[in-house]
């Protein structure tokens, strides 16, 4: 809430926290988003309270009802809203108010303090939303209302089967939760209606597409991509009231997105040039080309540069991978540390225009510490490997790239260590873990066919990409 650009009063009210008992510098009635804690606790209250008196005026009137259920009453409608991570700040804010004691109170009309709020927003009339929007509530809710939204997007289609809005929509919520065959159903209709459209929907497809498939899609998705870039690029900023925002600033950051876009669509062209495509004749070149074309929208789109580092590291233009992987490493600090700083290190599935540099995914992290282990850049390695730690300890493919930046140095021990544990984790996740027990189990069979003190140099099979 704290980042978003929406301007509203932000106030911290934290349990324990001495600024909670200041005077909060809002007028009377004004919205503004409040802290999980103090909801928590204005909640819990209410029903210690009416505990209390119901208590009071009948001794015997909770005795039937069951603990559990009891607890779960009490908090649960409270959860529901702790970890809705795309609920925006005005959206929260339109709930809450300061009455004239300077309480949190609910945002409807003729609420009457906090004890009143209820996250569920279970007093909005549903009645005037249409069967989109209704479906879009669902989905925002924690934990998602999935198949309710799903049977409210079937009928939406059923009464509007050509509306470009409910088929976008409904297609990248199938994609997302992993309804594959419905998904493609969805989407193809959508882009058959209207080709020129939205660049997600040939990006989802390409998504859920291999090979030739899939580079078409991606294809599609990049030149639309392109046009709209250019078409943002012409269009003249400005503005017709004094008081509205600069539409230049708007332009600019909706350039930004599409240049960000376009880079990592080409990014998965070249991708797919190096798996599914590797045998085409021209694979290298179409690769290439991906990766200079996505370049020039973004020069620091850590996805290309990435594939940019596997790609001149086949060509045998050593020295200029390490040079772009070293960028790629220091792109990568940065983000990380930003997002340290900010307290948002396990937040990346969020996406928010904050203007720092953009918080990489696990795939990205990984597939540039394979290129620097192979590179011999294993102090680099190493450091991006301990970051995935950080956010995840349990993570299998940062123990195995951990144990071959410990190879690569000759440091059996080490290796061997790495492997060990990455077992003990197979042990505990059992079936979860099974794809990662031969990885774990080719490291710790590298590891002890080694002499500790040995020679830093590259031994076949001694890396990731040899032992592939």
């Amino acid at each position: 809430l704290a980042r978003s650009s929406i301007p509203v009063a932000r106030v911290i009210i934290a349990v324990g926290d001495s600024r909670g008992q200041q005077q909060l510098p809002v007028k009377n009635g004004q919205k503004l988003p409040v802290d999980i804690n103090m909801k928590k606790k204005l909640l819990l209250n209410k029903h210690k309270n009416k505990d209390k008196e119901a208590e009071a005026a009948d001794p015997d009137a909770d005795g039937d009802r069951d603990p559990a259920k009891k607890r779960k009453m009490k908090k649960g409608r409270f959860m529901r809203l702790k970890k809705r991570k795309n609920m925006s700040a005005e959206e929260l804010a339109k709930h809450l108010v300061i009455d004239e004691d300077g309480l949190i109170a609910d945002g409807s009309e003729g609420a009457g303090g906090a004890e009143d709020f209820d996250p569920t927003f279970a007093d909005e009339d549903e009645e005037g939303l249409t069967l989109l929007e209704r479906a879009k509530r669902c989905m925002c809710r924690f934990p998602p209302e999935v198949d309710r939204a799903k049977a409210l997007l079937e009928d939406a289609l059923k009464a509007e089967p050509e509306s470009l809005e409910i088929l976008e929509y409904f297609g990248t919520m199938l994609s997302e939760e992993g309804d594959e065959d419905r998904a493609r159903e969805v989407l193809r209709k959508s882009v058959t209606l209207k080709p020129d459209g939205g660049p997600e929907r040939y990006l989802y497809l390409a998504q859920l597409s291999r090979g030739s498939e899939a580079l078409g899609f991606y294809r599609r998705g990049a030149a639309t991509l392109k046009a709209q870039l250019e078409s943002s690029q012409n269009t003249p900023a400005t503005s017709s009231s004094s008081t509205a925002a600069p539409v230049g600033t708007v332009e600019t950051a909706r350039s930004q997105s599409l240049r960000a876009q376009l880079a990592g669509a080409q990014a998965s062209i070249a991708e797919l040039y190096m798996t599914d495509l590797a045998d085409d004749d021209d694979a290298e070149e179409r690769c290439e080309e991906a990766v200079l074309e996505g370049l020039k929208a973004d020069p620091d789109c850590l996805a290309l540069l990435t594939a940019q580092t596997s790609l001149l590291k086949v060509q045998g233009r050593v020295e200029e991978a390490k040079e772009v992987s070293l960028k790629c490493f220091k792109l990568i600090s940065a983000a990380i540390d930003a997002a340290t700083e900010e307290g948002d290190l396990h937040d990346d599935d969020e996406e928010e225009d904050t203007g720092r540099p953009t918080l990489p995914d696990e795939d990205t992290i990984a597939s540039l510490a394979r290129d620097l282990i192979d590179l011999e850049q294993t102090n680099e390695a190493r450091e991006l490997m301990c970051g995935l730690l950080a956010r995840d300890e349990e993570d299998f493919r940062a123990w195995i790239l951990l144990g071959w930046c410990h190879v690569v140095e000759a440091d059996p021990e080490t290796a061997k260590e790495c492997a060990e544990h990455g077992l003990k984790l197979c042990k505990k996740h059992k079936e979860e873990a099974d794809m990662w027990k031969p990885e774990l189990k080719k490291l710790l069979d590298k590891a002890a066919s080694m002499k500790p003190g040995g020679s830093k140099a590259k031994e076949e099979g001694s890396t990731p990409d040899d032992k592939q």
